[in-house]
């Protein structure tokens, strides 16, 4: 029959508890182990990550199966649901969350444990989805380094709770068919979800409103209480098992059909109930003791692989090691932590406890934070690269000569006509002017048109890139300055070379047709994987024993400006081009410069030059030869 959550002469006068279903915590454990193996061996279980989506189905179905029942009986409370809700998550979660503090603290670099701190905050507060979001998405390389990356998943469950139990008894009270209003907010959410994943996909990964279709398919089983046909119903169990299978492996397609295969196929798993072969395979010992662990299990197993990562120690050994070890425990801190609190000696203290146990998480991660990550835990040369920060807008006449992507015209200053020098560029090129300006500053007018993301380059890149060249050309055919340096962080509008090349080529020869007196290209600068002062502290901490600060390094140096330094100067040469080679200027056979006398670091990111770095450059031998050689 369906619950219609209605006062009605056949509204049940004896409260009846809904039976446990042991296949449920079967499918618990398929969802789980899923998860695991996708995070552990991802080729293993290409679409494994959808087991989170098969517990967004069991959540909605059994919270709300428990929230009907009691509302029917009128025995609801808002208090006493959500004291379950914290006894049910908090215990385990305190526990890892304070597992995890002391490991970053032992572990991560001030930087990261910075981030780990607001990432603390955020999974206590329980809107860690919103801030994942805006971070990297979620199969980053940078997601790996996030040791509380799943945590988005709880957040999203706990949005989720705080309106729906409102809307259940709204339904009653109001006499509405609950299977109406939860079929409805399933189908305005799955539409989000459809148009999010094709214009937004982080969004639709994480934010609520186009998540919630997922936890209202299983709220509309727990409502909707047709009774299946025992025949049919094994049918309808098996199209499940298998539409939960295909979309796990990802055999036949991934994006948003895998998903919704996977949600539908578990809703009907769950819909046909306990009583077909599906059923009794998953309600087997082993499956039912994986499931009752399951959660702890979700809640250790990241953590463990991502500080694998972190040290730089995930060989496959170790990955099946952090599984083992996840494992146990998961098991010790469900028999040791969460049924004392949840069914024990300790359910009497179990709200204060918990309360104060995730209240010492949440400030343990504000301090952190607040802290800049702790670099007092580290010798005074590496805070001192640890803390480095560099004002990128000092000097370089940001807002007036160094544009945003939406601010409009270059001030008049930037573009001198007498006597002057010109840097034409991105943002790149807006640090570079900073040292130009010192150390041509005094002889010539040094003209500066900086955009950021925008190569000078014609006819390639963004639209408003394009009109923003346009325009630079149209303001060097006016004004023609003695000579016009191109530089930028050429690597980032390389992913076609050919085409790259091209635009260069294209570039040169319409500048030459303005009759301006010289162009000089300056080839790419060095870029590291990761910001530098990570690398270098990274580097300190693995050179046992010595724990060296190298003045050149390669290690974390990216190799694709390598060869594309020697294209840029092949087409240099075959126009007639000037070109000075920064890889030539900061790099040798050992490496690149990580640092100037007398520890100045080149940069303080992946690769904008510091104000020292600038400097450097534009006072060496190569840079000064080619500019006075124009004059």
């Amino acid at each position: 029959m369906a619950l219609m959550l209605t006062r009605t002469e056949n509204s049940p006068k004896q409260f009846t508890a809904s039976p446990y279903r042991a296949d449920i915590d079967g499918l618990r454990a398929v969802a789980v182990i899923a998860v695991v193996v996708y995070h552990a061996f991802p080729t293993w279980l290409p679409l494994g990550f959808l087991g989170v989506d098969v517990f967004f189905v069991i959540s909605g179905f059994l919270i709300t199966r428990i929230i009907a029942d009691e509302i029917v009986e009128k025995r609801f409370s808002l208090k006493a649901f959500y004291a379950r809700r914290v006894r049910r998550l908090f215990p385990a979660l305190a526990v890892v969350l304070l597992a995890s503090v002391a490991a970053a603290w032992i572990i991560m670099l001030p930087t990261e444990l910075e981030r780990f701190g607001r990432h603390i905050v955020a999974s206590v507060l329980f809107v860690s989805n919103f801030q994942f979001w805006s971070e990297a998405g979620y199969f980053d390389k940078a997601g790996e380094t996030k040791p509380l990356l799943h945590l988005w998943s709880l957040s999203v469950e706990e949005q989720f709770y705080l309106c729906w139990p409102l809307l259940l008894m709204a339904c009653w009270r109001a006499r509405i068919p609950a299977w109406a209003i939860a079929a409805g907010i399933a189908a305005i959410s799955f539409a989000i979800y459809i148009v999010l994943s094709a214009r937004a996909p982080g969004a639709a990964f994480y934010l609520p409103f186009s998540r919630f279709w997922e936890l209202m398919l299983g709220a509309l089983i727990a409502v909707r209480r047709t009774a299946v046909p025992t025949r049919g119903g094994a049918a309808l169990a098996v199209i499940g098992m298998l539409a939960l299978a295909i979309s796990l492996s990802g055999l036949l397609f991934g994006g948003a059909g895998a998903r919704t295969l996977s949600v539908f196929g578990s809703g009907l798993m769950i819909a046909v109930g306990a009583h077909d072969t599906v059923s009794k395979a998953l309600s087997t010992k082993p499956a039912v003791a994986i499931g009752l662990i399951s959660y702890p299990l979700y809640l250790w197993h990241w953590p463990i692989l991502s500080f694998l990562h972190i040290v730089e120690a995930q060989t496959a050994s170790m990955r099946l090691a952090a599984m083992a070890v996840s494992v146990l425990l998961a098991a010790a801190t469900y028999w040791f932590v969460e049924r004392p609190i949840r069914f024990g000696r300790l359910k009497a203290i179990a709200i204060p406890l918990c309360a104060g146990a995730m209240s010492l998480a949440g400030i343990a991660g504000a301090a952190i934070f607040g802290l800049d990550g702790v670099p007092a835990r580290f010798p005074a040369d590496i805070r001192s690269i640890a803390t480095a920060k560099t004002d990128w807008a000092k000097d370089a006449r940001v807002g007036r000569c160094w544009l945003s992507n939406t601010m409009g015209e270059f001030a008049s200053e930037c573009t001198p006509s007498k006597n002057a020098i010109w840097i034409w560029g991105d943002s790149h090129a807006a640090r570079l002017y900073v040292g130009l300006e010192k150390t041509f500053g005094r002889e010539f007018q040094i003209g500066q048109m900086t955009r950021d993301t925008c190569a000078p380059l014609l006819h390639l890149g963004y639209e408003r890139c394009q009109s923003s060249n346009d325009w630079a050309m149209a303001l060097i055919e006016k004004s023609r300055p003695s000579m016009v340096i191109l530089f930028a962080r050429w690597g980032a509008y390389a992913g076609n070379e050919e085409s790259f090349l091209d635009a260069l080529t294209e570039t040169i020869v319409a500048l030459k047709k303005t009759s301006i007196r010289k162009i000089l290209i300056v080839g790419p600068a060095p870029e590291w994987e990761e910001d530098l002062p990570t690398l270098l502290i990274r580097f300190w901490r693995r050179d046992i024993p010595l724990h060296r600060i190298p003045d050149r390094m390669s290690f974390g140096l990216s190799r694709l400006h390598l060869g594309l330094d020697a294209e840029m100067g092949r087409v240099a040469r075959a126009t007639g081009t000037d070109f000075v080679s920064l890889m030539d200027i900061l790099c040798d056979t050992t490496g690149c410069m990580t640092k100037l006398p007398p520890a100045q670091l080149t940069t303080t990111d992946q690769g904008h030059l510091t104000e020292p770095a600038a400097d450097y450059i534009s006072a060496s031998v190569a840079m000064t030869r080619a500019i006075s050689a124009g004059h």
